[in-house]
């Protein structure tokens, strides 16, 4: 008897352990990659490996940081980054994953967090978009973004090219710069040029995203968080390396640090993507052609929909999806009833962990 009572004590402790493990679920997206990173053609490891820094294994990856260490139930989306974020092969392959993801955990309605870098978030932003009744592409390819909206509490997008990224402009001959330009016909030739950048030239996601475009924002009522990036190096000798002086360089030639201040009043970015566009403001001021013929879609306005405008690293694109160095952090923190503005130190991932688990929806 005392036997059976102890298997059923030992039964039902694991039962409430199991119960208390999962205490959230995060859905990881990660960005523009030529290689291909579906799961038929990679591992869980490879893939998993976009969000670590393979330079210093000190350092545990942003997706323990910002999951694992809180007890959350995490998948490590893949799809093929080198097609529009649209694609069935991009935003319908990520939406197969997390629906098999929903079911193989019985995740409840309004539980899942989803975290999105760069171009990620723009696959994110769709499937939130078109999962709307009523969307112009509900529910696209016949892949059920419907349930993954069901889900989903909210999604955090870091460094995401909302309003679209000048370097995908300059591989298409649309620089504001003739260094830009030149550049950008190098980066065609060595195959940067696909689906994947074309849609993410300024043009395309500024014309999307204008109120009653395709892309559909207003219907979305699952919140998205935006962290925004606005440093092209790294702002420390330790981690500062070619990364940090590649991105300066095409910060620099495509025209941001000065011509881009003269041209669109906004200097601020990661190098590739800026400060306005990852937090979904659009840039340009006024009616300006320009020399890139460009004009304003919906002068100075933000993207609608669901949205907040949550933190600003002081980062460079890539380093900002690792956890390998303490960043400056402004950001709006939720007291249970309002937001306050605020700023620290953070490590990107622990930064997410601390804050981003417990946002309002």
């Amino acid at each position: 008897m005392k036997r059976w009572l102890a298997l059923f004590g030992l039964m039902a402790a694991m039962l409430v352990a199991r119960s208390a493990q999962a205490t959230c679920y995060v859905a990881f997206i990660h960005g523009y990659q030529t290689s291909n990173l579906m799961p038929s053609a990679s591992s869980d490891a490879a893939r998993r490996a976009y969000w670590q820094n393979s330079a210093n294994t000190a350092y545990s990856d942003f997706v323990h940081y910002a999951s694992e260490a809180a007890s959350c139930v995490t998948l490590v989306v893949g799809y093929d980054g080198s097609q529009a974020f649209w694609d069935n092969t991009a935003a319908g392959a990520a939406s197969d994953q997390i629906n098999n993801f929903i079911s193989a955990n019985a995740i409840p309605d309004g539980q899942l967090i989803i975290v999105g870098h760069s171009m990620g978030g723009l696959v994110t932003r769709w499937l939130l978009n078109n999962g709307v009744a009523g969307s112009a592409y509900y529910n696209y390819q016949g892949h059920n973004y419907a349930r993954v909206v069901q889900a989903t509490r909210y999604a955090i997008t870091v460094a995401t090219p909302h309003l679209g990224a000048a370097p995908a402009d300059a591989i298409y001959g649309s620089s504001d710069t003739l260094c830009g330009n030149f550049v950008g016909d190098i980066a065609g030739l060595l195959g940067q040029r696909n689906p994947a950048t074309q849609y993410m030239t300024r043009w395309n996601d500024e014309y999307a995203s204008a109120n009653g475009s395709w892309y559909g924002d207003a219907g979305r009522f699952r919140r998205i968080y935006t962290i925004a990036t606005r440093r092209w190096d790294s702002s420390s000798g330790t981690y500062s390396n070619w990364e940090d002086t590649g991105l300066s360089a095409i910060w620099d030639c495509i025209g941001f640090v000065g011509h881009w201040y003269n041209f669109h009043g906004d200097t601020a970015g990661d190098g590739l993507v800026t400060e306005r566009s990852g937090m979904m403001q659009f840039e340009r001021t006024g009616n300006n052609t320009g020399a890139s013929g460009y004009r304003s879609w919906n002068t100075g306005s933000w993207v609608q929909g669901a949205r907040s405008d949550w933190a600003h690293m002081d980062h460079n694109h890539n380093q900002v999806r690792y956890d390998a160095q303490s960043l400056s952090v402004n950001y709006q923190s939720w007291s249970g009833s309002a937001w306050t503005s605020a700023a620290t130190s953070y490590w990107p991932g622990s930064f997410i962990r601390a804050y981003g688990l417990n946002l309002p929806n």
